[in-house]
């Protein structure tokens, strides 16, 4: 049974996610289901409730759920008294992906350096296209490791970000009290 049910804008964004996933190389059901989960309400759902609100098939939503939750962007919970498995956004899920995302220019610069190192003794105009990508991603790296040690900071205090205005961290307990309305329904 569907406890969430999002509006046509909510489903717009969810396949959004979809085509943003599929621009950084992984599959559009695997973006669809990280936007479901960050605007479904409870935050944690069944893959029942993800294969019938995506309209999607159960094998699809299980490969991509393993494969989110192999790269720490998706948990497995379950609540007290209930057998099943839920689904919601792994709490440091964007620290995660901002940390794999600097490993990807940490391997640009190294690539850089080393292109730069074979050509030490080739022209400027050789080495210029090397150094130009280095001297790009340098400063990225930069940025991105101070944003990724404040978000780090934050998620460790609970603190979800200037943007929300909300609470960090659900409660157990909020999460088991909402767990119980939605068996009432």
């Amino acid at each position: 049974m569907l406890h969430t049910v999002l509006s046509e804008a909510e489903l717009q964004l969810c396949e959004a996610f979809g085509r943003l996933f599929e621009d950084g190389g992984s599959t559009r059901i695997a973006g669809r289901v990280v936007g479901w989960l960050m605007l479904c309400d409870p935050p944690h759902q069944t893959q029942a409730e993800l294969v019938q609100g995506l309209g999607v098939s159960k094998a699809s939503v299980s490969t991509e759920l393993r494969q989110l939750e192999l790269r720490g962007m998706v948990e497995r919970i379950t609540l007290p008294g209930d057998r099943r498995s839920y689904y919601r956004v792994a709490i440091d899920a964007w620290p995660e992906l901002m940390a794999r995302r600097l490993r990807v220019i940490d391997r640009c610069v190294a690539l850089a350096d080393e292109g730069l190192a074979l050509l030490e003794h080739a022209s400027d105009e050789r080495r210029a296209r090397l150094a130009g990508l280095r001297h790009g991603y340098v400063r990225l790296q930069a940025v991105m490791r101070a944003a990724l040690e404040e978000l780090r900071a934050e998620t460790r205090a609970g603190r979800p970000g200037p943007a929300s205005g909300k609470a960090g961290k659900r409660t157990v307990k909020a999460s088991k009290a909402s767990h119980e309305k939605r068996s009432k329904r």
